[in-house]
């Protein structure tokens, strides 16, 4: 995601938040404290999807890596093979497109 657009999606969230809870605290006025035991129920599904999100982002960056090991040891066999250096990284790269392995930014994109 690129960061202007992570940039707008985390303000407009957190407006939405935050003027929910300022519309609760005038709600409750004085008694603005029920508003947490409202809340609170909130709490550990809240924590949950924050690890599930840190543990999907790990599992995704850690096969990414390995993604791109596998694709720079295609295109490091090809080499050894004797085809040159540009046609093993091109022939690794489309190999990934057609499996749909390699998604992101390339390692060998300088390369091409």
């Amino acid at each position: 995601m690129k960061f202007l657009r992570f940039t707008i999606f985390s303000f407009i969230g957190s407006f939405i938040w935050c003027a929910l809870l300022a519309w609760g605290g005038y709600l409750f006025g004085q008694n603005w404290e029920e508003l947490r035991g409202y809340m609170r129920p909130f709490d550990i599904p809240i924590a949950i999807v924050i690890v599930a999100a840190l543990a999907y982002y790990v599992y995704r960056h850690i096969r990414k890596r390995r993604e791109q090991a596998a694709t720079e040891s295609r295109a490091q066999r090809g080499r050894l093979k004797g085809s040159s250096h540009v046609t093993a990284i091109a022939e690794a790269r489309r190999a990934s497109a057609i499996t749909g392995q390699l998604r992101g930014p390339s390692l060998f994109r300088h390369a091409l």
